[in-house]
């Protein structure tokens, strides 16, 4: 006979395998009942989360079996899943989670893994990025009035490093950026056609009545929305006359139709800064590289101002910049009004390293004089960084922006289109940051950091084929690398 085998558990009995399988549905139909009793007094009015155990189960066993696969349809679907994951939330010590918070969790366990098992030249490039940035905002927690909202905000901007990294482990050709390019592009056809739901039924966003009708898509707000267009607008164009994307003929006969559609969407978000930066996009686009589009990129615009909404929107910076009794100020007006009631209440033995993260929120009430019982953000990550992180944040941010720059330069000998178009990125992203809360925005920054990591990878990548290779080699090929090599396949095949 058989002699069983050895105990899994030192010191106890031995099992038989059919033991062990009887031994763990047992606590396994403990353990879920447990959870089914705590889930269900979680749930309350809530319908949504429902949902949410059953899909961050399935999203778990992705991760474990293909995280490839998970990840793709991360930046496949991540833009049309705010109100989706908004459903789910509940109250825990003070603020809200749910499934998008696994989702965060799960996409920055991925870049660590990838990290750990490809340490370089990842690494190095995220030090030499997002190093100064990251050291400051932990800084930043120690001090922080609301220690949860701190940690949040935390994790939202590691999660912004960790989708900037993950195309090092992506994009090892120019075949690959432009496949992946592609999955962040298919991305917009569910927003475009929720926005087209929007105009077609009137239901857009409860802005205020001096606004007008507004859509905002499958973002939360307006002005998230525009960020994202002008973003894929801007990615839209570096393919079309870049090249280093394919296109089928058909596609690139439509793809100035698609372009047109976005701006049309554009509009219609009636968010200023958008519209400013799109400009700015495409003039400066223009100036340094295709100077018969000047006089059509100076035209729209002013036709667009024969629209009654556009021009009274844009008129409406020129009324309520003063306050004078019960005028109402405009918007931008009221930013500043906040930026320097902020600034002028600092103390100077804050300036270094501020007041800690989330403190402009927590604060306004006392410094802003128009805050009433709420609490405002900064609207504007500079005013944010320098009254939370201080000098120190603000540097580091600039930094970071900087040093993105840098590297993104290395793309002109490979595609002066695609170079161009990356570094306006940057600078679109730091006008955004000028007059809005963007550091907020997960779903637009997740966008907005990979494209931008794709296009440092390449530049990586191309740098190191050159006869006086830069900071990096090449990453390697599929040569049993776990992870960073099942994500590439991933990319080859396209979404």
């Amino acid at each position: 006979m058989e002699k069983p085998r050895k105990s899994v558990i030192s010191g106890g009995k031995q099992f038989t395998p059919s033991a062990l399988i009887v031994a763990g549905a047992f606590f396994s139909a403990i353990l879920l009942g447990m959870v089914i009793s705590v889930f269900t007094g979680l749930i309350g009015n809530h319908v949504g989360l429902l949902l949410a155990l059953p899909g961050a189960v399935l999203m778990l066993l992705l991760f474990f079996f293909s995280r490839n696969f998970l990840f793709l349809l991360v930046i496949l679907f991540r833009s049309m899943l705010d109100p989706v994951f908004d459903t789910t939330k509940f109250t825990v010590g003070g603020g809200g989670i749910g499934v998008g918070a696994v989702v965060n969790a799960l996409v920055i366990a991925i870049a660590l893994i990838a990290i750990f098992q490809q340490p370089f030249p990842a690494l190095r490039y995220l030090r030499n990025t997002w190093g100064f940035f990251l050291a400051a905002l932990l800084v930043a927690i120690f001090g922080a009035p609301v220690l949860g909202g701190a940690l949040k905000i935390n994790w939202d901007i590691f999660s912004y490093a960790a989708i900037f990294i993950l195309p090092f482990f992506l994009v090892k050709s120019r075949a690959d950026y432009g496949k992946w390019m592609r999955v962040v592009l298919w991305s917009a056809l569910i927003p475009v056609l929720f926005a087209f739901f929007q105009l077609a039924t009137g239901r857009g966003y409860p802005s205020q009545t001096d606004e007008g009708f507004r859509i905002q898509s499958t973002f939360t707000h307006p002005n998230i929305f525009a960020f994202y267009l002008v973003l894929m607008v801007s990615l839209m164009f570096s393919v079309y006359k870049g090249k280093l994307v394919a296109l089928s003929p058909l596609v690139r006969r439509f793809f100035p139709v698609f372009m047109l559609v976005l701006l049309v969407l554009l509009l219609f978000t009636k968010t200023r800064s958008a519209w400013a930066a799109g400009f700015a996009f495409f003039f400066f686009y223009a100036l340094l590289l295709e100077r018969r589009l000047l006089l059509p990129v100076i035209l729209l615009p002013l036709l667009a101002l024969a629209i009654p909404e556009i021009r009274d929107r844009i008129t409406d910076l020129t009324t309520g910049n003063e306050r004078i009794l019960y005028e109402k100020l405009n918007s931008y007006a009221w930013r500043k009004l906040m930026w320097t009631s902020g600034l002028e209440w600092m103390e100077s033995t804050r300036y270094l390293f501020g007041y800690g993260l989330g403190s402009f929120k927590y604060y306004s009430p006392i410094f802003f004089p128009l805050a009433g019982q709420s609490d405002f953000g900064a609207h504007s990550v500079y005013v944010q960084l320098i009254f939370e992180a201080g000098a120190a944040g603000f540097m580091s941010f600039i930094w970071l922006m900087l040093s993105v720059i840098r590297r993104l330069r290395a793309l002109f000998p490979v595609d002066r289109v695609t170079a161009v178009v990356m570094i306006m990125l940057i600078v679109e992203y730091a006008f955004f940051s000028y007059s809005d809360n963007v550091l907020d925005y997960l779903s637009f920054n997740w966008y907005f950091w990979f494209v931008v990591g794709a296009g440092c990878a390449l530049a990586a990548v191309e740098r190191a084929k050159s006869s006086d290779a830069g900071d990096f080699p090449p990453p390697p090929s599929d040569a049993g690398t776990g992870l960073p090599v099942s994500i590439s396949r991933v990319a080859r095949k396209g979404p």
